[in-house]
């Protein structure tokens, strides 16, 4: 069925041999590679209990005997990983793999810079298909290394748990986020696109604000670095409440998560400042009332995957954002990291911040408290008071929901966070070193939070240390980040005209296929309408699979009677008072 080549060239301390059964072996340093008596046969034993898999990963590729077991059995798609490079013929081996499944093949010591690999070989599979994935290693690759074999083990494993949590996200959140960018989409045209800041600081310094518990101790260094500095302050959305009580604005608040909860962290705002000398920049899918706040100006950018294609890079938009995109124009992009925080690091290093620093960014639990007091999480669990149990026990009743772990803080001691968090801090350790090998210097990264996790590259200081390194940096050009008088009413610009006319069309094919259902809507014209607006298609996923596994078609169809009827209400609620325009 296929040919796995031997390399021309092995290590100097591999040698080729022959088993009992004639079929050629390996040694390394003198001991086998794979079985001194039958090689196919054991390649057969690591396969065997995997029959039920529809893919697979294989640590250790070797001379091939077990990638070609699994393809006999039965071709599916197969990541293969060999942790010692000399022994993989590359180009041929490729050739062979993807012949028959597939396939990707992975070489090196350097796992981590594998992950892109790994990840869109995932992409490629189906969900029922990731369900029944086998976890397989060549048993003289792995004894050879069995330290490096852990780590690509567990490295894969994380990052085949991150994917399957991108997953399960989507299916959860995807409706809501599919009507956020709905209704969001009639403010775009007014808005400014973030790409309108590209670089626009890239003489200035950042201070990134969340809502960790450190916060508290934060906010008089946070009072002088406003007096005595021309640093940007970049709130996260969690960290308002607690920055306006103390009487500091921000210049920028970010805000990304599309539930109503985050709208929480905004809820009296008014009442404490005047919204107009912040800037807010959003996620285009934010939750809908937020941007209609009287913010000094707005600006959407779009959380986005991005991609190197055919040594390229290629943003992959949700597509409801992609259509107001060919609209309205490029919004800008940014990745996330999973958080507001990471998100907001992500921001600034895309405005240029020649130096960020970090407060109230823990990503841990100091002190078992999980905000600063003045969030609105901190205030819903104040609700949750009773007679008998305070704050504080409901606190750390929520956090031992969660899944806890130790990790090392700023002050050579350990604290409390948990598998999410920790996440969060490494992508800020790996957007550092990404940053570093993309400078000439290592970027100027700084924390205020002596309690929080330690971040590899990311170094603790004090509050004078803080003020003297803030001190030489200019002001942000212009009047970038000062309050705007809202311009009065005029004609609709031509993007508003285009949008409000692709909105009126789909209101009149939704109201067609609504029109017709008996109870349901006719499968045909679903599929038709479908084509014609295929971003109507996201916001699926679970049913799909629900129709898969039972072949009753009326539950998706119910659902998607469900969900036209909620975008059918949102365009006539945007689309009234607009006609005349």
């Amino acid at each position: 069925m296929c040919v796995f080549p031997i390399p021309g060239a092995l290590p100097d301390t591999a040698r080729l041999v022959k088993a009992r059964n004639g079929e050629p072996s390996l040694t390394l340093n003198n001991k086998y590679v794979h079985s001194a008596y039958d090689p196919g046969r054991e390649a057969e034993y690591v396969v065997s209990p995997f029959r039920e898999a529809e893919a697979g990963v294989l640590i250790g590729y070797g001379l091939g005997y077990v990638a070609a077991a699994w393809m006999r059995e039965r071709p599916r798609p197969l990541f293969i990983v060999e942790l010692i490079p000399g022994l993989l013929a590359q180009e041929t081996a490729n050739e062979n793999l993807l012949a028959l499944a597939p396939c990707c093949c992975v070489s090196g010591t350097e796992i981590r810079k594998q992950e892109e690999y790994f990840t869109d070989f995932l992409r490629g599979l189906g969900i029922q298909t990731i369900k029944k994935i086998a976890w397989m290693e060549t048993p003289g690759i792995t004894a050879q290394a069995p330290a490096l074999a852990k780590t690509a083990l567990r490295f894969l494993k994380q990052a085949f748990e991150a994917h399957l949590t991108n997953i399960y996200t989507e299916l959860e959140f995807e409706r809501l986020w599919f009507r956020n960018i709905l209704r969001n989409a009639f403010l775009v045209p007014q808005a400014k696109p973030f790409a309108a800041l590209r670089g626009i600081l890239r003489e200035s310094a950042v201070v990134i604000i969340g809502a960790g518990p450190s916060l508290d101790d934060e906010i008089a260094t946070l009072r002088e670095i406003r007096k005595r500095s021309h640093a940007v302050l970049m709130a996260c959305d969690t960290a308002l409440p607690s920055l306006l009580l103390a009487e500091i604005a921000p210049d920028i608040v970010v805000s990304l998560d599309g539930q109503i909860h985050n709208f929480h962290d905004f809820c009296g705002c008014e009442a404490l400042a005047d919204m107009r000398t912040i800037f807010l920049i959003c996620d285009v899918s934010v939750y809908h009332t937020i941007p209609r706040l009287p913010f000094g100006e707005v600006y959407f950018f779009e959380t986005a995957d991005i991609r190197e294609i055919d040594g390229r890079q290629a943003i992959i938009s949700h597509p409801l954002t992609l259509r107001i995109k060919q609209i309205c124009g490029e919004l800008g992009v940014a990745r996330s990291g999973g958080n507001v925080g990471t998100t907001a690091l992500e921001l600034a290093r895309v405005m240029g911040a020649r130096l960020i620093l970090f407060s109230g960014m823990d990503y841990a639990y100091p002190g078992g408290v999980s905000h600063a007091r003045a969030s609105a999480g901190m205030t819903r669990l104040c609700l949750r008071e009773t007679r008998t149990s305070g704050a504080l026990c409901a606190m750390h009743k929520s956090l031992r929901s969660r899944a806890l772990c130790m990790i090392p803080d700023n002050q050579n001691n350990v604290v409390a966070s948990d598998i999410i968090l920790r996440k969060y801090a490494d992508w800020t350790a790996a957007a550092y070193l990404e940053a570093k090998d993309a400078g000439d210097t290592a970027p100027a990264w700084y924390t205020l939070s002596g309690r929080g996790a330690e971040i590899p590259g990311v170094r603790c200081i004090g509050a004078d240390e803080a003020l003297d390194l803030l001190a030489g940096f200019s002001p942000p050009p212009g009047d970038v980040f000062r309050a705007h008088t809202p311009s009065p009413e005029s004609a609709p610009s031509p993007k508003m005209l285009a949008l409000l006319q692709t909105m009126r069309d789909l209101e009149r094919a939704i109201t067609e296929v609504l029109g017709s259902a008996r109870p349901l809507p006719d499968p045909a014209q679903v599929l038709q309408l479908l084509e014609f607006y295929p971003y109507l298609r996201r916001g699926y996923g679970a049913q799909l699979m629900h129709t898969e596994k039972t072949g009753d078609v009326s539950f998706l169809l119910g659902e998607v009677h469900f969900q036209l009827e909620r975008i059918l209400k949102i365009l006539r609620l945007n689309l009234t008072g607009k006609s005349a325009g």
